[in-house]
């Protein structure tokens, strides 16, 4: 008979065993978000091996304190006020405070707000437009608090389910209303690609038949004149899809070019500030996003969570819309004039 004395399974004996990391196996094992075959071998090896989870250790992780982290990568976000209000509202009335961070564009800062929020003990978190997030993510994961991604689903944050817009309809309308007027070729404006958060724009293109020509506006050498200018010259496109803030640059660049938006070039905005694109001296054509009614959801979500009810990896929220505005006209040439 063996005299080794008996050591009790660990967290990391059930993830070694099941083939997979701590974290997917504490999420498992606290009822959170996993795939089902994640599932059943987290499952198998902890019948297995006897694992007994730590009851002292569960009930001080599940002591609420009926707070929740909420981190922006930027406030400055068209409709973040809003969201951070509908958020702040529906949150409040189930009990709960929110603790707010905002790394104002600097990806090293949100680790940093992640630890204050465990140092805090949060019932919850929420990330909106996650990016660059370090290892400090997995510890939230591993104690099975909630956790989830608004917006869009960074470098480091793709263990987390997704709260997005679904763009779909307003998109496919405004390029419906595009091609109605005349338009042939589009310069898309967008950052990440046709994997980033405006795949649905990009699908919507590619599907229309419509010519695109494809802008970074995050790389080194992009220029707002530039884009103007070849835009607005012979065989360029003749609508431009951007981005709000970069929108707002075109619209600059163009004044300063002596571009007439929509004459020379027709301009439309992804997701905007209603309240200014109205008071614009160009009021601007844009695919609007109620960022408000997504807080909603995300709120409504989160309080279902903490409540045992995981969401799905992904949910699109139906909270866009087309808005035609002063920026948006036929085409150069078009046989419509």
């Amino acid at each position: 008979m063996s005299n080794a004395p008996f050591r009790r399974p660990t967290l990391a004996d059930v993830a070694r065993g099941a083939g997979v990391s701590i974290a997917t196996a504490s999420r498992v094992l606290n009822g959170g978000v996993a795939s089902a075959t994640a599932r059943a071998r987290v499952d198998a090896a902890a019948d297995s091996l006897g694992y007994i989870p730590n009851a002292h250790a569960q009930s001080l992780r599940r002591e609420r304190t009926m707070t929740i982290g909420v981190a922006f990568f930027s406030l400055k976000l068209p409709g973040a006020l809003d969201m951070l209000e509908s958020l702040s509202r529906q949150l409040d009335d189930s009990g709960y405070t929110l603790l707010i961070a905002d790394t104002a564009g600097d990806v090293a800062r949100f680790d940093r707000i992640l630890a204050r929020f465990l140092e805090r003990r949060v019932d919850a978190l929420i990330c909106v437009n996650p990016h660059n997030i370090g290892p400090v993510l997995d510890r939230f994961l591993a104690d099975g608090i909630p956790a989830a991604a608004v917006m869009s689903r960074g470098r480091g944050a793709a263990q987390l389910p997704l709260f997005g817009a679904d763009l779909r309809p307003a998109v496919e309308a405004a390029v419906a209303r595009l091609i109605e007027l005349g338009h042939s070729r589009v310069s898309a404006v967008l950052p990440g690609g046709e994997a980033g958060p405006f795949r649905a724009v990009w699908k919507a293109l590619r599907a229309s038949g419509l010519a695109v020509d494809a802008v970074n506006p995050f790389s080194r050498d992009f220029s707002g004149a530039e884009v103007m200018a070849h835009a607005s010259s012979r065989g360029g496109a003749s609508a431009i899809i951007s981005t709000y803030p970069v929108a707002l640059e075109l619209l600059r660049a163009a004044r300063a070019a002596n571009v007439a938006v929509p004459r020379d070039v027709s301009l439309l905005a992804v997701s905007d500030d209603p309240g200014v694109a109205e008071l614009l001296e160009t009021p601007l054509s844009a695919i609007e996003v109620d960022l408000g009614a997504l807080g909603q959801a995300v709120a409504a979500a989160m309080l279902t969570w903490l409540s045992g009810d995981p969401p799905a990896r992904n949910t699109l929220v139906p909270v866009s819309s087309w808005v035609e505005r002063a920026t948006t006209g036929l085409a150069v040439g078009s046989s419509n004039q």
